[in-house]
């Protein structure tokens, strides 16, 4: 998470912090900035030798071995100890910021290696209750750990607890071993976050030594010049760095660390001073304000927050209100942390039930919306979870019944009839052999009930609205020739073909709300290099249909009347281009156009035309000058 704009905190040690499972290092790096001003491991062994008077130590040379090379009659603890405190040495914004975090979690757990009480400064300063003090080496559980240690002492312990030389360190990490014992618990059980430290501290390769195989993940916030490159040999130790500029005096890490703070302890009240510059504008680009957005809805406060704030967004025009709730939905929906309550189970929490039900009482249950719900639908068409799709077959039922919500009928259709892995009918390309469809003992009523066609959503362009386009779809799909050596009873499949074609207007219709448009799905109901990218199901029905009526002269009258009075656009064609190419004479049918209103109809100009050019030869005066008439109109 983009705790600020300069450092992005990774999520599970956030997480870790939320359950109460971290524990802060704090090193020497946070007393280097004023009133601290203290001094680095290196520049102390520096200093203990100007005041012992031998040659300072020279570059790369191992400090902690150096200083226990220190005269015998030179007390280096002791002085240690006392450039360590003094009247003019104080906390700084560090101190104070890291004192803030932990007090922030649930329980304080501080191990420093520092010998000042700058953080017990700090904490006092600030009215903070770190807990318990411990000093090295009566140090306590590891897995068992709360409070503030001083794991190599302080300043008021005695010399010969401080651990400052290569012998106290070999002491307390490697003969006597109690400060690799208690570091090996503490690693396994907790989280650990280093502040203050560096790659070259020699604390760190001793620290090294607590770290096992079993070792919870561990951090370190370390500054850009820091890293240098050095992140994969952090990496390497087991260590992930938390970057971060060293401008200004590290002004960044305060920052964060202030930041990781505020957002350990936000609430209601929090949220709501900061969330609505957030939200008011959409879904942000700001990798900051987008974190923390994020970060607010993973809490029930907070998404209780994010729903109360967008929907009493005063001022607004409903159409600006309107895009900023969508936009903001369609994120949701797209999210790592959200997108699973959407697709494939119900809410856990009492913040994702938050958002699922503003998602069912602000978007369904408004007629405004209807068209963004049914975007919602195509989005989610190929994997809803059960949860939600339970609930929305509920909310929308009810809304019709009770509230005569009539304009959920096109949500009804999709939800009921071709949502996948709900009420879709399952793909069947591969276990249905073609040989199936003709055969006799399968009636077309069980055929039709397996082979049902449902809608297949397609998201809009942009700038084209927010309503989905829809158009049929089928479970079966693998088209073979019918030739004239094929064995089936064509009856049958005539009553296969003409139930589909029924089912699939009646769900085109009730998605679109008003009559279907057939001409673009099939060009030409005849054979035609028109339909020569049509090789769905619904093309041959036609085909079968069509066939079978040019086929079955005693039947035309019967088929054309009852293919007329359905309500599919294909039917209705069909039945003109039986017409066609019927025995009625040419009077006929002209006629029947005129007293249909059907010349000039866009859907079915193709058939109407073929009507014309059938009927041309033979028509007679009369025809024509109406048709010339009705033209010129």
């Amino acid at each position: 998470m983009w705790i600020t704009a300069d450092v992005n905190i990774p999520q599970q040690l956030l997480d870790a912090a939320a359950k109460d499972e971290v524990v802060f290092f704090v090193g020497a790096g946070v007393s280097f900035n004023p009133p601290s001003n203290l001094p680095s491991y290196e520049q102390l062994a520096t200093k203990l030798a100007e005041e012992a008077d031998e040659p300072l130590p020279h570059n790369g040379e191992q400090l902690d071995r150096f200083i226990g090379m220190l005269p015998d009659n030179f007390n280096a603890h002791k002085r240690t100890k006392d450039l360590m405190r003094g009247d003019n040495i104080h906390c700084n914004s560090t101190h104070e910021a890291i004192v803030r975090l932990v007090s922030s979690v649930k329980t304080p757990r501080i191990v420093t290696t520092n010998y000042d009480l700058l953080l017990e400064e700090a904490a006092q300063k600030q009215n903070c209750d770190l807990g318990r003090s411990y000093y090295g080496p009566a140090v306590p559980i590891g897995s068992d750990f709360s409070g503030l240690l001083y794991l190599h002492g302080s300043v008021d312990s005695p010399d010969r607890e401080i651990v400052l030389d290569d012998r106290d360190f070999a002491r307390a990490y490697l003969s006597e071993g109690w400060a690799t014992r208690f570091l090996l618990k503490l690693f396994e059980t907790y989280t650990v976050v280093f502040i203050g430290y560096s790659f070259g501290d020699v604390i760190m390769r001793y620290l090294a030594l607590g770290i096992s195989s079993h070792a919870r993940p561990r951090y370190i916030f370390l500054s850009e010049e820091d890293m240098n490159g050095r992140d994969n040999e952090w990496q390497h130790n087991g260590i992930t760095p938390i970057a971060y500029p060293s401008a200004n005096k590290h002004c960044a890490l305060v920052r964060a660390i202030n930041a990781w703070a505020d957002h350990m302890s936000l609430d209601y009240n929090a949220y709501e001073k900061r969330l609505p510059g957030i939200i008011e504008n959409g879904v942000p680009k700001d990798a900051v304000d987008l974190d923390y957005a994020s970060a607010a809805l993973s809490t029930a406060e907070g998404a209780q927050c994010f729903v109360d704030i967008i929907e009493r967004k005063e001022g607004q025009e409903e159409t600006v209100k309107s895009k900023i709730k969508r936009e903001w939905l369609s994120w949701l929906m797209s999210s790592d942390a959200l997108r699973e309550v959407f697709t494939e189970r119900g809410p856990k929490t009492q913040n994702e039930k938050i958002l699922l039900d503003w998602f069912l009482v602000d978007f369904v249950q408004k007629p405004e919306e209807r068209d963004f719900v049914l975007y919602v639908l195509c989005k989610l068409q190929s994997s809803m979870s059960d949860w939600l799709f339970e609930q929305l077959h509920e909310c929308v039922s009810y809304c019709i019944s009770h509230r005569d919500r009539r304009d959920l009928i096109p949500v009804f259709t999709v939800l009921m009839t071709s949502m996948q892995g709900h009420s879709a009918p399952s793909v069947l390309d591969e276990f249905i052999e073609p040989s199936l469809l003709y055969n006799s003992d399968i009636s077309p009523q069980i055929l039709s009930l397996i082979i049902r066609p449902y809608l297949k959503l397609t998201a809009p362009f942009r700038g084209n609205g927010i309503r989905p386009r829809a158009e049929i779809a089928w479970p079966y799909d693998r088209i073979e020739e019918i030739d004239n050596h094929l064995s089936f009873d064509m009856k049958k499949m005539a009553l296969l073909a003409e139930s589909s074609l029924q089912r699939a207007s009646a769900l085109l219709q009730a998605y679109q709300g008003e009559n279907e448009y057939s001409c673009l799905s099939r060009p030409s109901i005849e054979p035609s290099d028109q339909n020569l990218y049509v090789s769905d199901l619904q093309s041959m029905f036609v085909d079968i249909l069509r066939d079978y009526a040019h086929g079955h002269k005693d039947q035309q009258d019967s088929l054309i009347y009852r293919w007329w009075n359905s309500e599919s656009a294909l039917l209705k064609r069909l039945a003109i281009n039986t017409i066609a190419f019927s025995d009625w004479d040419a009077n006929r049918k002209i006629t029947w156009i005129f007293e249909h209103d059907y010349l000039f109809d866009l859907d079915a100009h193709h058939e109407v035309y073929m009507v014309l050019k059938e009927a041309a030869p033979s028509m007679g005066e009369n025809s024509k000058k109406n048709i010339l008439r009705i033209s010129e109109e």
